[in-house]
């Protein structure tokens, strides 16, 4: 799966539309029929889009800096780097000599990293400070590819595909204090592609199945130990991302996986502390990367469909279910933030709502109107609504083991009636599990397989039935043979 999703084909549309940018320069979605700015034509043509695909994006408050493969942005020079100031672009003095991949404010600056041995003509191994007027670099840099920056207790940290930081060892994760570049323990054994606050520790994530504290694919650094508080990810993980939506903050999981934690999710999932839960019904293919914008969760990557729904290569978490923007993009997407009061975004494409956008877009549609202001802007995901949710883990589950049945109880709290039984694929009730009444939230039952005579249920397909107040909903349960015993 992973390798099918690294494999798809791009697709780039030749679109020579010739948009007169000069005469109308703030030319809006609205007035093209969309919900999509249509400035961002090839600078070819005269618009504001760049010559080559974008990797990173940045909001800096006042402006919006990107970072990428290209080295013209609106018909000037920026190698890899430039900044929006909301009608041209102004390069980073000039540029790397390479692929820019991520792009941090740190330090009173901007550090930019990915790919490149010179920035600002300076050397720096694939990671440089620009200070507003020069690039400098970062002690001896990495031997490697940076893939994500993050700052932690006032650290700098690098994450990537490089074994060395400094002259030192530091596999795939590394640590600049302003003099010199320093592992994390012994670090991981794979590729780190994300990082993000949480909490008071740093979330990692990427292609590695072990750290000290034996994460697989997502793991933890409190600063001092390794830790794995998330459970197993059965596919790499690409971004990380938080979402600001009341105590604690979801952590948002993007990337090519069908399993976390034990939860069933498709390419995004959103950890609340304690527990993965899926958003939705997922998307079918890749997603790259995810932003939070007016407090409504958007994602981005290389699907065409999210909830089953035509949404290509971008979508909206509207709080019921995912929706596309318009008729989206028609490529890859590497890049979301919120700037202003639009969402930009960042990738391989050639159009975006059906108009020509080199590289770069910018959506001003509106959110839903129900997003409260503040920090807490409303319930996650996983939170209480309309309908009851069931999740078996393991699942499919081997003869002699027990299933845990993950139950969430809509409400505003008291008790509601649960009735929990086990059915086979003839619609016979098998076993009955709970029916008693429960207080509004989330439990966890386990069944060990039994049926209601005490018997050990055959290999096979079953179905649980959870109803809850009137309310219904069901989940497929596979039952395997016996694990082989190992001699």
């Amino acid at each position: 799966m992973y390798a099918n999703a690294r494999s798809r084909v791009i697709r780039f549309t030749a679109a020579l539309v010739v948009l007169c940018i000069q005469l109308s320069p703030t030319v809006s979605g609205a007035e093209a029929g969309s919900d999509w700015w249509g400035g961002f034509a090839p600078p070819s043509s005269g618009g504001q889009g760049l010559d080559g695909p974008v990797r990173a994006l940045l909001d800096t408050g006042g402006t919006l800096i990107a970072g990428g493969e290209f080295t013209n942005a609106g018909g000037i020079s920026a190698n890899h780097v430039a900044e929006w100031n909301g009608s041209s672009w102004e390069p980073f003095g000039s540029g790397t000599d390479g692929t820019v991949t991520s792009l941090l404010s740190f330090g009173g600056g901007v550090v930019a990293a990915g790919e490149f041995s010179l920035a600002g003509g300076v050397g720096a191994s694939n990671v440089a400070f620009w200070d507003g007027a020069a690039w400098s670099a970062l002690g001896g840099g990495v031997n490697g590819v940076v893939e994500a920056l993050a700052s932690f207790q006032g650290l700098l940290i690098a994450g990537g595909r490089f074994t060395e930081a400094g002259g030192v060892s530091a596999p795939y994760l590394a640590a600049w204090d302003g003099a010199e570049w320093f592992d994390l323990g012994a670090g991981l054994n794979g590729w780190v592609f994300a990082l993000s606050t949480y909490g008071d520790a740093l979330a990692v994530g990427g292609w590695f199945t072990s750290s000290n504290g034996g994460g697989i694919r997502i793991t933890s650094w409190d600063g001092s130990t390794w830790s794995a508080p998330f459970g197993p990810v059965n596919g790499p993980i690409w971004g990380l991302t938080r979402w600001p939506l009341g105590s604690p903050d979801a952590l948002v999981s993007t990337g090519f996986f069908e399993i976390s934690g034990g939860a069933a999710t498709n390419s995004i999932a959103a950890w609340n502390g304690s527990d993965w839960y899926p958003v939705g019904g997922g998307m079918n293919g890749l997603a790259n990367c995810a932003a939070s914008h007016f407090g409504r969760l958007f994602a981005g990557g290389s699907f065409d469909l999210a909830d089953g729904l035509p949404a290509a290569g971008v979508a909206l978490w509207t709080g019921d279910g995912w929706e596309g923007l318009g008729t989206g993009i028609d490529g890859h997407v590497r890049a979301l933030t919120s700037h202003q009061s639009s969402l930009y975004v960042g990738g391989d494409f050639t159009e975006a709502g059906g108009m020509p956008s080199s590289y770069i877009a910018r959506w001003d549609g509106q959110v839903p109107s129900d997003v409260p202001d503040g920090p807490d802007r409303g319930p996650a995901p996983w939170a209480e609504d309309a309908s009851p949710r069931l999740l078996a883990v393991p699942n499919p589950v081997r003869g002699g083991e027990s299933v845990e049945f993950r139950l969430q109880l809509p409400g505003d709290g008291g008790e509601r009636h649960v009735r929990l039984a086990v059915f086979d694929v003839h619609g016979r009730q098998v076993a009955a599990v709970l029916d008693r009444p429960m207080s509004v939230g989330t439990h966890r039952i386990r069944w060990d397989g039994s049926s209601d005579d005490g018997a050990v249920l055959p290999s096979g397909s079953y179905f649980a039935r959870l109803e809850v107040a009137g309310q219904v909903t069901t989940t497929k349960v596979e039952r395997l043979g016996a694990p082989v015993q190992k001699r």
